[in-house]
């Protein structure tokens, strides 16, 4: 049990310099669980309070069914919010989604179980670029930690040769320079998955573990899903057998079937036609002509968020008659989705993702930015919130 968020602030600091804050909001679209399915449903609760220092705080909080983010129902007392959620699954995580005056700070997960947790967020740091909270009371449950000391030590020379080619793709001068840097930078991620799976390899004995898994998987473009299922069956029997268990093995052999089948470069992207959130018809096959950029998000998306201002520049700069801007939203909430966007300002096309349109575009992580050139075919792809790589390729092709 981790009771001091000073190890955590210190993994987070490095995984944000050297994953250069690509934190992936994972989304998984529906999958069928049939005999999977079990009767009981588990009640989740957590009692979750905070000191006053940071009064200008606001929170969010989701929890995980197995198969996609779920909202939690909160009630919010005189000095706590009591969060709540019944699932079919006996562990889930809890993340809270934490801002600062309506723009998105940090976001924090938790792993939970059939217990009452408490989590209790005490002393303030407000100087921190990432977190207001230098130290957490915790009760019950335990951080959901992408980087954890011992796993940080463990990758340390992939997470370096990994930041270090990123901070030169930022500084790349040239088409040929970028290109270059992108394929260092695939074989690097690749060394480091790699390395993330020896080291569960040899942990494999918690849901924590699972839960880590489930998040690298869906956070990596072009696993090796063989690999992936290896280090799944390393896991205790009664793990695997279980129902969190058997929705990852459900996610990598989906997974397999996206490396196959999913929209790439070069690949003429699928066309869709549905109405926008105004209820005009929107027909991507009727857009051939000009460059059109496919921006797949939500409104609880942390990253989707901070995207939003590099799209509004991107829709000052170049006209309509060059270059559409189409949103598609994985939001269920539609007036909630409409409102916000009215909010935002963000002035181009906006539409309510389909099940047709996500599955045809093998959506399960956002953001996803894609950019179709006039003849229809993908020319750009990016899995989260890349700013550099997105402008750099605008600029190539326009």
């Amino acid at each position: 049990m981790i009771n001091s968020l000073e190890q955590y602030s210190f993994c987070a600091f490095a995984n944000f310099k050297f994953m250069n804050q690509r934190f992936i909001f994972l989304l998984f679209f529906t999958l069928s669980i049939g005999a999977f399915q079990c009767k009981a449903q588990t009640t989740f609760k957590v009692y979750f309070t905070y000191e006053k220092c940071a009064k200008k705080s606001a929170f969010s909080f989701w929890f995980h069914d197995g198969q996609k983010r779920v909202p939690a129902h909160v009630t919010k007392l005189k000095d706590e919010y009591v969060v709540e959620i019944k699932l079919k699954t006996k562990y889930t995580y809890l993340q809270i989604d934490e801002r600062d005056d309506n723009d998105f700070r940090s976001y924090s997960r938790f792993l939970i179980n059939q217990s009452p947790a408490k989590i209790h967020y005490l002393q303030c740091d407000t100087n921190n670029s990432s977190s207001n909270w230098k130290d957490i009371k915790l009760e019950n449950t335990e951080f959901l930690d992408i980087y954890g000391p011992s796993l940080y030590r463990f990758c340390i020379n992939e997470l370096e040769a990994d930041g270090k080619i990123r901070s030169q793709l930022i500084n790349a001068n040239s088409k040929a320079e970028q290109t270059k840097l992108m394929k260092d930078l695939h074989v690097a991620e690749q060394k480091l998955f790699d390395k993330r799976l020896d080291f569960l390899s040899t942990h494999s004995n918690s849901y924590t573990s699972l839960f880590l898994l489930r998040d690298w998987i869906e956070e990596q473009e072009g696993v090796e899903t063989n690999k992936c299922q290896n280090v799944l069956e390393a896991f205790p029997t009664d793990i695997q057998n279980s129902l969190e268990g058997k929705l990852l093995l459900k996610t990598i052999q989906t997974k397999r079937l996206r490396s196959t089948n999913k929209p790439e470069t070069g690949k003429v992207a699928p066309n869709f036609e549905t109405k926008d959130i105004n209820g005009k018809m929107v027909k991507l096959e009727n857009l051939k002509g000009k460059y059109v950029l496919l921006v797949f998000w939500a409104t609880w998306c942390v990253p989707c968020v901070k995207e939003i201002p590099q799209i509004i520049d991107i829709r000052k700069k170049y006209t309509s008659e060059k270059l559409e801007v189409i949103s598609i939203s994985l939001d269920e909430d539609k007036q909630k989705h409409k409102t916000f966007v009215k909010h935002k300002k963000m002035d181009w096309t906006h539409i309510i993702g389909t099940k047709t349109i996500i599955q045809d575009y093998f959506i399960n992580g956002i953001p996803e930015t894609l950019l179709v050139d006039p003849t229809g075919k993908v020319v750009y792809m990016n899995v989260g919130n890349d700013k550099e790589s997105l402008q750099k390729a605008i600029a190539t092709y326009l």
